[in-house]
């Protein structure tokens, strides 16, 4: 019952976040949101290939990078994405796109050999700006960078 109901709010906060979104805007923030769920799960899996989806081979490269350094530390990030706002959503041509959120994440790091907590933050806010480029029917994440006023 209570998946069920989850699974109810969250549609809704999909469909009042989207009120007001061209087609591709929408598909613009459908992927930005797809990339941040694939990125978490990647980052508790240790794997990030299905990240590929939606991000550059680049991007991935530069995430997947991330996750070797954490895993060589022996390490794990455990994350969650508390709250996303769009703030900004511009479709600069056919082909590439811009999104601008403001993010609200937990995160876990924990130890691989112990399992113990290493570091757990709640509420970490990122002000974030992704570079999109549409490869055939489908938009890919090129680049995510961090905008002033991160906090």
């Amino acid at each position: 019952m209570t998946k069920l109901l989850f699974s109810v709010l969250f549609l809704l906060v999909l469909m009042v976040g989207c009120v007001g979104q061209s087609g591709e805007e929408q598909a613009v923030s459908d992927t930005v949101r797809r990339y941040n769920r694939l990125l978490a799960e990647g980052y508790s899996r240790m794997a990030m290939e299905p990240l590929l989806e939606v991000a550059s081979k680049e991007e991935f490269s530069r995430v997947n990078h991330h996750m070797a350094a954490l895993r060589d530390a022996r390490l794990r990030l455990e994350s969650r994405l508390v709250k996303l706002e769009f703030t900004g959503v511009t479709i600069k041509n056919p082909r590439t796109a811009r999104a601008i959120t403001r993010e609200s994440w937990d995160f876990v790091q924990i130890e691989t050999a112990s399992g113990k907590d290493s570091l757990r933050a709640r509420n970490v806010v990122h002000l974030l700006s992704y570079d999109l480029k549409k490869e055939g029917d489908v938009w890919r994440v090129q680049r995510v960078n961090p905008l002033e006023g991160h906090k």
